[in-house]
């Protein structure tokens, strides 16, 4: 696309710039002329800090010190400005100021409210402060559509929309051909998979996601004569003790550990041949990646997830459970009738392909851009 059809400058501004964000922003980069701005990583999570083209810079501040980039902001003078939308950003309330006295647009891009205490403005003062926010703003872009419906009910004048969180469709949608011509089988044989019940966790390993759990799973299943590997993809602070309570249960034959793996075909082979992919808690990102590969998802309503919880559609293309044993023992019935289980991985892929894909998250951040710009004829830079 050529520059002058780029008629919309937008700044996104985001505590970090973690990889999976870079295939939406090179879209948008594409289309308008758009420049990143965010902070410093201190999540564990890969981040990228180069930059993809001269419409869409990379530009970096460091911790809570936002101040240096207003003036950085004030020269790109964008048309339309999105913030993430959390409060411990000090330039949240700084970026609107500055939008409210220059006339610019201000959209809110986040989960709405911190959805382990729920949303209460007449009870806390930190929701009141995202009420004020949410009506004030010109549009707010939430990950998920169970917030977006909840709040339009609140809030019935402003405009929400949805961009569910996405990854590299396209660069996965091509590993994923190559899988399928492999075939699981196959796969699995190259890959050394053992007889009996493959799961996976790919994701870093941390408190909230249980990961504890998946002993206690195995242990379920071996009761009934059922031989459970668990494929562990990842590292994270939790990773010792899962290894120390593994070692002490005597469960080193049902676990394998592959440490973090960052080459897109070697985690899809093992998502792929997995039978599911097993997150107790905190079911995030993690699900797209499964979906893509035609991989049902296990895991349990009973713990805190974020809004990627909501992909998991239960009997549909994942079993949805509310404690550790009926996961197990659904799991197992599923996996045991070929035909429901196959199901389920066609639902997976389809479900991916018709909800989750990059198109669908750029068409959302777009819709927002196009609905603001609309208001006022705004042309842009």
């Amino acid at each position: 696309m050529t520059n002058n059809k780029k008629t919309v400058s937008v700044a996104l501004l985001q505590r970090i710039f973690p990889h999976y964000r870079a295939p939406i922003f090179r879209s948008l980069g594409e289309r308008m002329h758009t420049r990143i701005f965010h902070g410093k990583n201190h999540s564990g999570i890969p981040q990228l800090i180069n930059q993809y083209s001269e419409e869409c810079e990379l530009q970096v501040f460091f911790g809570l010190s936002y101040l240096p980039i207003t003036i950085r902001l004030m020269k790109f003078n964008p048309a339309v400005y999105i913030h993430e939308f959390s409060l411990s950003l000090l330039n949240l309330y700084t970026v609107y100021i500055i939008s409210r006295l220059t006339g610019k647009k201000f959209v809110l891009w986040g989960h709405g409210y911190d959805r382990a205490k729920g949303f209460d403005p007449d009870k806390r003062i930190s929701d009141k402060i995202r009420q004020y926010f949410i009506s004030k703003s010109d549009a707010v872009i939430l990950y998920s559509d169970k917030v977006a419906l909840e709040l339009s009910q609140r809030y019935p004048s402003q405009q929400f929309f949805v961009a569910r969180n996405s990854i590299d469709s396209d660069t996965k949608r091509s590993v994923y051909a190559q899988l399928s011509r492999i075939g699981r089988k196959g796969i699995k044989d190259e890959t050394n998979f053992p007889n009996g019940l493959n799961v996976c966790f790919v994701s870093r390993l941390t408190k909230n996601k249980k990961i504890h759990l998946l002993t206690d799973f195995v242990k379920i299943l071996k009761a009934k004569g059922v031989h459970c590997t668990v494929h562990i993809v990842g590292d994270g602070p939790e990773l010792p003790a899962l290894k120390n309570i593994v070692s002490a249960l005597q469960q080193t034959d049902c676990f394998r550990f592959h440490g973090s793996i960052y080459e897109e075909e070697l985690v899809a082979r093992i998502l792929h041949a997995s039978d599911f992919m097993i997150m107790p808690a905190w079911l995030g990102l993690s699900i797209n990646h499964s979906l893509c590969y035609g991989t049902p998802v296990a895991t349990l309503s009973t713990e805190l997830h974020p809004p990627e919880f909501e992909f998991a559609e239960d009997g549909i293309n994942a079993v949805v459970a509310k404690s550790i044993d009926e996961l197990a023992d659904r799991v197992l019935d599923i996996w045991s009738n070929d035909e429901s289980y196959q199901t389920m991985r066609l639902n997976a892929r389809h479900y991916y392909e018709s909800k989750l894909s990059l198109i669908n998250m750029q068409a959302a951040f777009s819709s927002a851009i196009e609905f603001v710009s609309r208001k006022d004829n705004l042309t842009g830079r």
